[in-house]
């Protein structure tokens, strides 16, 4: 089953990125194939050098880093919104008709 997860809200705001990040860890370990793709506010998951020692959770642009060692390699963002310049590979912007034809091909979408 192809699953995609639309993360849209801001990374530190709630523990919700937070806890779709470990959904997309858990559905690929069971065998899932799944695809992340940030849109909004989530793009700032993407941005090096975050210190988040004062909030006490984790840092997420370490656990981003770990997807692809749990087969997860299909990670998109939003172009149109997205405040970041470069994006940190595998991360591959898309454009509306690429975002669409992505969600075509998806048996679920989760968004967050």
């Amino acid at each position: 089953m192809k699953i995609l997860l639309m993360l849209r809200q801001s990374p530190y705001a709630s523990l919700a990125i937070q806890e779709s990040i470990d959904m997309a860890l858990i559905l690929a370990v069971m065998g899932y194939a799944v695809s992340i793709c940030l849109s909004h506010e989530a793009c700032w998951l993407l941005q090096e050098g975050q210190d988040t020692s004062m909030t006490g959770r984790r840092d997420l642009f370490r656990l981003l880093a770990s997807l692809p060692l749990y087969d997860i390699e299909h990670c998109y963002v939003q172009a149109e919104g997205c405040p970041l310049a470069a994006l940190p590979a595998p991360w591959q912007a898309l454009g509306p008709r690429e975002l669409q034809e992505i969600l075509n091909e998806q048996q679920e979408v989760i968004y967050w």
